[in-house]
């Protein structure tokens, strides 16, 4: 299939935001936009690592999303699941070497292409990890329909179809796209115009079995990765107008784009892959965290240290976390006291006691190599840290990958 001029300038774009995420891979985190409140806070931060391509959970709980860096060995990146209220982030069993997860709206099984093979093959798994079963094979971009019975995807050469989980019945929706959406309502898909004039996001609608019954309409001259919010009644996509990549949203009747949400930060620092909860209340997207911003956490880290120093001993967060072979764990003591650090499992379970020693006042560090005190290596999971001294008690947890 011979490819337009657009597309062209399109693929390069994508490429160049490719290199550019490569190059910081282990800035990017995803953050998380109230549309109520019009705040922004940060839900991830891996360290060493890069998350991208988030999808959310029916319940919006959790999010599902790419891990690129070195811990996702031996692969160069798989999906991890992450916890919305503690922010603590699972590799999901099944989906080694995954991309672009989509969870299923009755959140029994995530969707996602295996990055590591070529073609892309689009598998899914369950949402608790497991088997993973073939869904199409030279597939990526997977997008349920609302019953949760057909994915929309692309064939990596640009053309858009329909797949039957159940049946296996496919249906053609558009040549020249990238990465459909199917919308909530389920009567139109969404998606990149990259070989279309013009490029920008376009809707093509369609009926119940996936089949388009009308000419793809075009909403915007420039942008990408169109995803909807729960009323079927407005799309958000990346854009850069200024250079700087962020958050937009159009009406699917369309009008002029406006600018919802966004971190100052360039086009090699930008904001990429967004999508809504399923109560359209948030919007979780990909975002370069500056190392300058995180010198200031340390910084108000280093500050908060300071002050406890007066008033009460602190458990800092162990590092790194999520953890392979050993992470250290560091505490300030406020003044001369007994202190003592256990680990436990998440049933409550004794696993190993650190230290339970007198300390002077001041900051100390130790390692802990995912044993117990008996030296059993311990499986992947979440551990809890507790730290107890007379003016109180901390606890953290931890997160063990092997």
């Amino acid at each position: 299939m011979k490819q337009s001029l657009p597309g062209i300038c399109m693929t390069a774009i994508f490429l160049l935001i490719a290199v550019n995420r490569i190059k910081a891979q282990s800035n990017y985190d995803i953050y998380v936009f109230n549309v109520k409140t019009g705040t922004t806070k940060q839900l991830t931060k891996i360290p060493g690592a890069g998350e991208y391509n988030v999808t959310w959970s029916n319940n919006g709980k959790k999010i599902a999303h790419d891990v690129v860096g070195p811990i996702a060995s031996p692969y160069v990146q798989s999906i991890f699941v992450t916890d919305v209220e503690t922010g603590v982030s699972v590799p999901l069993a099944g989906a080694e070497g995954g991309n672009d997860a989509a969870w299923s709206p009755d959140g029994k099984v995530i969707a996602f292409d295996d990055y590591s093979e070529y073609p892309r093959n689009i598998y899914s798994v369950p949402a608790s990890g497991g088997s993973r079963t073939l869904l199409r094979y030279n597939s990526h971009h997977a997008s349920w329909n609302p019953q949760g019975t057909k994915i929309a995807f692309d064939d990596n050469y640009g053309y858009i179809g329909s797949k039957d989980v159940n049946t296996g019945q496919e249906t053609f929706v558009t040549y020249y796209g990238d990465r459909p959406a199917w919308s909530p309502n389920g009567q139109y898909i969404a998606f990149d115009g990259w070989g279309w004039a013009g490029g920008g996001v376009w809707i093509v609608k369609i009926d119940t079995a996936g089949n388009p019954v009308a000419a793809p309409i075009q909403l915007t001259t420039s942008g990408y990765g169109p995803t909807w919010k729960n009323n079927s009644k407005e799309l958000v996509f990346i854009d850069w107008p200024d250079g700087d990549p962020n958050l937009y949203s159009i009406p699917v009747t369309g009008g002029v784009a406006k600018k919802i949400a966004g971190r100052i930060g360039g086009f090699d620092k930008g904001d990429y892959d967004p999508t809504y909860s399923n109560d359209g209340q948030y919007i979780a997207w990909s975002s370069y965290t500056d190392p300058a911003s995180l010198l200031n956490e340390s910084s108000r880290e280093a500050a908060t240290t300071k002050l406890s120093l007066q008033s009460k001993s602190l458990l800092v967060q162990n590092y790194p976390n999520p953890f392979a072979d050993e992470t250290t764990i560091s505490f300030t003591v406020a003044q001369p006291s007994h202190v003592t650090i256990n680990i436990y499992s998440l049933t409550g379970q004794k696993i190993n006691t650190l230290t339970d020693a007198e300390y002077k006042a001041g900051s100390y560090q130790l390692q802990w190599d995912g044993r117990t005190k008996q030296g059993q290596n311990l499986a992947s999971g979440i551990y809890l840290c507790q730290l107890k001294t007379p003016d109180g008690m901390v606890v953290k947890k931890m997160l063990r990958i092997r």
